[in-house]
Parts: C-alpha cells; sequence; structure tokens
C-alpha cells in the first residue's frame, strides 16, 4: 500500500516538474535577443570659440562628429539611455550626462557668444519627434516649421523675445507668445506649394531677418535665430529634421 502510495506521488511530482520545466524560457537561447532600444540625435555648433566642434560619446577615444560653427552633424543612431557626451573646441572642453528616450529624435545645440557676455557655453536638447514605426515624420504637401530662439544677445530688440512669422502669399502664421533664449515654437504648418517663407521681428517690431525661404520640398524643417547686435551677426539658420 505504502509503494503504490509512494509511486502516485513520484508520478505526479514528475508531472508537475514536467510543466514546469516546459514552461520556462531559456534565457541563453540565441533566438532570445534583447531589445536594442535606440535614439536619434544631431548636433548643431552655435559656439563661436573660432574652432569646431568635436563631439565623443561614452568616453570613446574617437570623433563621434566634427562639426563646424553653425554646423550641423548628420542624425547619429544611440542607444538609448543615459550617455556621457564630450565637446571639445580646440583646447576647451565640456562634458555632459543627457537621458535619451527610446524611440525619439532629438537635436542638441551647444551655443557661445562672447560679444553676447556668454562666459561659457550652453547645451540646449530639442525633443523633435518619435519614431515609433508609423509615427508620422512629414506631411505630404507641406513644410512643418518650427523655430528656435538660441541667441542670448540682451540688446532691446532681443530681450523681450522673438517672433517668428511662418508666410505664404495667403497665411502669415506667428508663435503664440514671443521666443525667449532657449525657447522653442510648436511646429506650424504651410502648404509647400506657397513657398513658404519666414521673418523674425524683435520685441520692439524692428525686423531682425527679412522674408527667408524655409526650404524645397515637403519635410519638417528648424529656423534657428542666433548671433549678437554687437556683432552684427544676427542671423536665422535652416536644419532640415525630415
Amino acid at each position: 500500500m505504502k509503494h503504490s502510495a509512494m509511486l502516485k506521488f513520484v508520478v505526479m511530482m514528475s508531472a508537475v516538474l514536467a510543466l514546469y520545466l516546459g514552461g520556462c524560457v531559456e534565457v541563453n537561447n540565441p533566438e532570445f535577443s534583447p531589445t536594442d532600444f535606440r535614439s536619434i540625435v544631431k548636433f548643431v555648433n552655435l559656439a563661436n570659440t573660432g574652432s569646431s566642434m568635436v563631439v565623443n560619446i561614452d568616453k570613446s577615444t574617437t570623433a563621434t562628429a566634427t562639426v563646424a560653427f553653425q554646423g550641423a552633424s548628420s542624425y547619429l543612431s544611440l542607444p538609448s539611455g543615459t550617455r556621457f557626451f564630450s565637446f571639445t573646441y580646440g583646447a576647451a572642453n565640456d562634458t555632459l550626462r543627457q537621458p535619451l528616450t527610446p524611440n525619439y529624435k532629438y537635436t542638441f545645440f551647444s551655443v557661445y557668444e562672447p560679444t553676447n557676455g556668454d562666459a561659457a557655453r550652453t547645451y540646449v536638447r530639442a525633443s523633435e519627434r518619435t519614431t515609433y514605426t508609423g509615427a508620422v515624420a512629414s506631411v505630404a504637401g507641406a513644410q512643418l516649421v518650427r523655430f528656435y530662439n538660441m541667441s542670448s544677445d540682451t540688446a532691446v530688440e532681443v530681450s523681450g523675445g522673438l517672433t517668428f512669422h511662418l508666410i505664404t502669399a495667403s497665411s502669415d502664421t506667428s508663435n503664440q507668445s514671443p521666443l525667449s533664449f532657449m525657447g522653442n515654437s510648436a511646429y506650424y504648418s504651410a502648404p509647400t506649394a506657397g513657398s513658404p517663407q519666414f521673418t523674425v521681428v524683435g520685441s520692439d517690431g524692428s525686423t531682425l531677418v527679412a522674408a527667408t525661404a524655409v526650404g524645397s520640398g515637403d519635410g519638417r524643417f528648424g529656423v534657428v535665430f542666433s548671433g549678437s547686435k554687437a556683432a552684427s551677426s544676427w542671423s536665422a539658420i535652416v536644419f532640415k529634421e525630415d
């Protein structure tokens, strides 16, 4: 009787063990690879140091990008999470730790203009859009335009904030409130066929940048105002995002 009970117990435990092992995932199985979360990043050099900006990531000794003044790198695909950035300008160097959200697209701006009284370089991270499959990069037949104020100038025209206008033959759209230093607007849409232009207006109503074409073709565009009145270097640069 005892042998029969023991046999039943062994059979039952064997069945339970088989079910348990059958439901386990073999984590070292090469067919189960870890998810590679990525973020897309571009670097824009608005640091007037007299030198290009060299970007290194995660303490790599190999430069990831070298960006001339008022230029931009290509978009780079980086692992998401907190990244360690090094920015070198000749003998000067800055380091920065920044978190990158998975499936997101960013632009990092480096800003420095000594004639504005800047004592150090400022770094601004701007989020552009999600990059999930199916996310809308641009709109057919339209230009999506966003404006950035990257001038730390305290001249009266700038100190009260800047107004950007997106203009076509039939419309004139401006940012809802003046953009202060490091500020950016929402994206505004204009039909590509309308040959959109933009202007930049100071807080006193003066035109700082005359009507300028956004660009050609559909897509997303960033219009970036920077520079100094004292150095006569106020300008707006257009960077295509998508």
